[in-house]
């Protein structure tokens, strides 16, 4: 790694030592006299698909979205476009929810307006704007948000804090030159994290299929096939049998109840750090319960329960809220206690006398059930719910039990294989942009001298 020959102490502890003809600078004396750093208007209630775009944080929260998915405002109502305007090269940051997001404005987007959580930066002559925004997606950034961020509910940093940020400014020759560099390099790392983010798709495209493809076909590819009644099932095998979901109850052959309504339901007073698990949607992610993260009851206050008791080689479904259909089939928990217990948002679903729970489970992440929740989900219910009121005549296909454990033991293999290979991807996400982040801080920080 190349090094300028002599530094100086910047004065800042945690910046440390800088470059000996750089400056610390702070962000508003950056800034074009012209068009002070602002923050937008309150978002408009009214929309026109042919009105003014308004950028919102989430709309460049990682890279710029198209511009059509872009709320926009109805020309009827008055903006302070003084305020809240933007142009070509312009700065947008994040201030309030996903604080720090940081983004430089494209053309297709000149002339939007801003919304109140989102400042605008517009950079003066004799600086480079691509310095300041790449100095913004630095170390500097989160450094200085931890120092001064607010609020815990909605997190966010005000107006003047961000003013008041420090980047360091090396000659304007120098910044072109760097830019240049960084411009370079953060598109190749940008385009190899985009072509992993595909193979991503890919991969959990192909387990979908594999899943769908065993749970309504088998593992015979000679097997007899017979018509099965249902568009989106297609063929089965003939010896296979067609049930719905309640016929599946009232025989005996599947549980399924969610947990504690009512008075019995906990209280936050009533959580403790260590007792027995209290499994809400949040807890359950990427077909994982986060044990380690959940609520915990004190088991004296569980025995007082009258339904909701989880276990082992139990699926848990997520039946309302924005995680709705979410699934995940239950297989760590450590059993310190009898049991776990689910909140009245999730159902667990038991499979017995000749259903076994894992088959149940890859029924349950198949096209099949999750079509049938999207049918739910788009019948316009303010609170939609997934309860056997309404899932009752979802219709799945049962083999016997001896082929239901081989379509178990060949869809774990299968996806424990494409499971590894996308871990290894999200990984390497992981190490590609913490490369893209420590690069541009070693630069910008002068820690790192860039030649020719």
């Amino acid at each position: 790694m190349s090094k300028y020959d002599s530094y100086k102490d910047s004065g800042v502890e945690w910046i440390g030592e800088i470059p000996k003809h750089w400056v610390k600078i702070k962000i508003k004396n950056t800034v074009d006299p012209n068009r002070k750093i602002t923050y937008g208007i309150v978002q408009p209630g009214k929309e026109d698909p042919n009105g003014t775009l308004m950028i919102r944080g989430k709309d460049y929260s990682n890279g710029w979205v198209d511009v059509s998915e872009v709320f926009r405002v109805s020309s009827e109502i008055e903006i302070p476009y003084s305020r809240s305007r933007v142009k070509m090269g312009d700065i947008v940051y994040t201030i309030v929810g996903g604080v720090g997001n940081v983004e430089i404005v494209p053309k297709e987007y000149e002339g939007s307006n801003l919304t109140q959580t989102t400042g605008r930066i517009s950079v003066k002559d004799g600086i480079n704007s691509k310095w300041v925004y790449h100095s913004l997606q630095s170390e500097l950034n989160p450094v200085q948000i931890k120092l001064s961020q607010v609020g815990s509910v909605i997190p966010g940093i005000s107006l003047d804090t961000l003013k008041n940020f420090f980047i360091l400014l090396p000659p304007l020759n120098e910044q072109q030159q760097i830019v240049e560099f960084l411009d370079t390099k953060t598109e190749l790392i940008d385009s190899l994290i985009e072509k992993t983010e595909r193979k991503i798709e890919l991969l959990k495209e192909k387990r979908t299929s594999i899943i769908n493809e065993t749970v309504t076909k088998g593992l015979n590819p000679n097997v007899e096939m017979k018509d099965s009644g249902v568009e989106w099932i297609g063929e089965i095998p003939s010896h296979w049998g067609k049930i719905k979901l309640h016929t599946l109850v009232t025989g005996q052959k599947l549980e399924f109840q969610d947990g504690n309504h009512g008075g019995l339901h906990p209280i936050p007073e009533e959580f403790l750090e260590i007792g027995v698990p209290f499994i809400k949607p949040k807890d359950i992610q990427k077909e994982k319960v986060l044990w380690d993260s959940c609520d915990r009851l004190p088991f004296e206050r569980c025995e007082q329960f009258r339904i909701g008791f989880s276990n082992n080689d139990d699926v848990l479904l997520v039946n309302r809220g924005g995680s709705i259909g979410k699934v995940v089939y239950v297989s760590d928990y450590d059993n310190e206690f009898p049991y776990f217990v689910i909140n009245p948002q999730v159902t667990y679903l038991r499979g017995k006398n000749g259903l076994l729970s894992k088959y149940t489970f890859y029924i349950s992440v198949s096209d099949i059930f999750q079509c049938g929740i999207d049918l739910i989900m788009g019948h316009g219910s303010t609170f939609p719910f997934l309860g056997l009121s309404n899932m009752g005549d979802f219709e799945v296909v049962i083999p016997p039990i001896s082929e239901q454990q081989q379509i178990v033991d060949y869809l774990d293999e299968q996806t424990e294989i494409i499971d590894k290979t996308i871990s290894n991807e999200e990984k390497r996400i992981e190490l590609l942009k913490e490369y893209r982040q420590s690069l541009i801080s070693e630069v910008v920080t002068g820690k790192r001298k860039v030649t020719n």
